[in-house]
């Protein structure tokens, strides 16, 4: 395993809530179920005066840590839990089940922090390109892609710093990838090729996304547990494969010729969704060997879709250009408007507790958490 030098690893940045503004909105709240002996004023000054400690104790932490990641405590309607900001755009988020999260920055750094508590963070920054994708694995390990052409698996090394190792047949550009049982990692290539390898492999399995021509940038894959494998390509095609048969034949469907697929999932009924440009949220129902009907799930203007992510119910989470989170409710056919933002949304991740993680062009995770704040058109 190559280590990467200490200049690299182990920066530590520090992130930090105004707490003024988070006290105020909580005394006002309070206002609400007041006995009839205190007054709103009265609220409001004991609850700051009761939080003056905890302010003066973050002025002193912040003074303490130069390098800070600014960041502050909102809420829009009841929806917004917290956010705090990474001062770089995200291209990519993963949770894990254990309260870890991994941010993708466009500034070529890595941002590991707590889900529950993200006061610090350690900065990876062994790429030398902006961050495609990320993704936590068990025993403190992580995968990350960047634009670069590397692709690095994180383990922590004997001291128990995080140590790079890159990934030996991976030296394209993956625009975004899936981890597989037995370390292995199915890539979505930008030369229109879906790679699929160990993570100490010399050799991969090369899936070509079309059976002759030209290949087409593949920008999204998906590998299910029926053995089969999807791709969304930047032509408007989604491609397959069934290795389960191992057959690396391709099949598949065009969405749009003019459409570029950012993302990519299915349903337990087996439907396809397909987000990207042009019609935003896609649904596709198809058999072997006919053409796909579609059907266009998210409301008008809701801009392109970017990312998204199947819940377990079967709902969908999606983002869109426009700034804007939705949730499509499979059961009534709704999308709700959960949370609206400044810049693109470009990663969507659900914790096991419901809430919602997001990150976009603006450099700020919103911690989602609540009651929908508004409800679009039916679908």
């Amino acid at each position: 395993m190559s280590g990467v030098a200490p200049s690299d690893v182990g920066r530590r940045a520090s992130l930090h809530f105004s707490w003024t503004e988070h006290c105020l909105e909580r005394s006002l709240s309070d206002t609400h179920a007041l006995p009839h002996s205190r007054t709103p004023g009265d609220v409001v000054l004991a609850n700051l005066e009761r939080l003056s400690t905890e302010l003066q104790a973050f002025v002193q932490f912040d003074r303490s840590h130069p390098r800070t990641m600014t960041g502050l405590v909102r809420k829009t309607g009841y929806y917004c839990e917290r956010s705090f900001a990474a001062n770089s755009p995200i291209h990519s988020l993963s949770v894990s089940d254990d309260g870890r999260l991994a941010i993708g920055l466009r500034n070529k750094r890595v941002l590991l922090t707590s889900c529950r508590d993200p006061i610090e963070g350690l900065e990876l920054t062994s790429h030398s390109g902006s961050l495609c994708c990320v993704e936590l694995l068990p025993a403190g390990r992580l995968v990350t892609s960047s634009m670069d052409c590397s692709t690095l698996v994180w383990a922590p090394g004997k001291d128990g710093a995080l140590e790079a190792t890159p990934i030996p047949w991976a030296k394209r550009q993956v625009n975004s990838f899936q981890i597989l049982p037995g370390d292995r990692l199915v890539a979505a290539c930008d030369d229109g090729v879906v790679r699929i390898g160990h993570f100490q492999g010399e050799a991969c399995e090369e899936l070509r996304t079309v059976s002759s021509g030209p290949l087409a940038p593949v920008h999204c894959v998906l590998a299910l547990r029926d053995g089969r494998i999807l791709a969304g390509r930047d032509d408007g095609a989604v491609a397959q494969w069934s290795l389960a048969h191992r057959s690396s034949q391709v099949t598949g469907f065009m969405v749009d010729s003019s459409r570029l697929i950012n993302a990519i999932g299915v349903l337990s009924s087996g439907a396809v969704l397909t987000g990207g440009t042009s019609d935003g949220l896609l649904l596709h129902r198809f058999s072997p060997g006919s053409h796909a009907s579609s059907h266009r799930l998210s409301p008008n203007g809701a801009g392109w879709v970017t990312c998204l992510q199947v819940l377990p119910d079967d709902d969908v989470v999606f983002g869109t250009t426009q700034g804007v989170v939705w949730r499509y409710s499979t059961e009534t056919g709704l999308c709700e408007a959960l949370y609206d933002s400044e810049g693109i949304i470009r990663a969507v991740q659900m914790m096991p507790d419901g809430r919602i993680f997001v990150g976009g062009d603006k450099g700020t995770v919103y911690v989602l958490d609540g009651e929908p704040v508004g409800r679009g058109n039916g679908c």
